[in-house]
């Protein structure tokens, strides 16, 4: 994670939960809420997200920072002014479009840190879901 110069290990977008692999020493209650609204503010800016084409060279003078083992013409997106990232995946056209994100978890996985996130409706149902055990705790 930029916001405190975390390496991104791996990277999971999964149909109802995602996770993001962090090289990080230790992350604590505070850097977890700090990571969640910087990364909301992000999103509620409505950022452009672009894709670029090029040679790793290419990518690398582009300000991709990630080492990509592949050869030949590889693909990159560019959250405007934020971040730049080889992938292949599909991208949102804007920001605005991921919706909110809420971290639900935080657990040291060998070396690294994994951070369990939900976004959009699920992040919407996840506190519908939350408010719901905590009222029914309450009774």
């Amino acid at each position: 994670m930029e916001l405190f110069q975390w390496p991104t290990v791996s990277f999971h977008l999964g149909r109802e939960i995602s996770t993001i692999d962090l090289a990080a020493p230790g992350i604590d209650v505070q850097q977890l809420e700090q990571a969640e609204r910087h990364t909301n503010q992000i999103i509620f800016q409505d950022r452009p997200v672009g894709v670029r084409f090029g040679t790793v060279q290419e990518l690398a003078a582009a300000g991709i920072r990630k080492e990509v083992q592949r050869e030949g013409i590889l693909r990159a997106i560019e959250i405007e002014d934020f971040d730049r990232q080889p992938c292949g995946g599909t991208h949102v056209a804007r920001t605005g479009q991921i919706g909110l994100v809420l971290l639900r978890k935080c657990e040291k996985v060998k070396q690294n840190w994994r951070v369990e996130f939900v976004c959009g409706e699920r992040a919407a149902r996840a506190a519908r879901n939350d408010l719901a055990t905590l009222g029914e705790a309450a009774r």
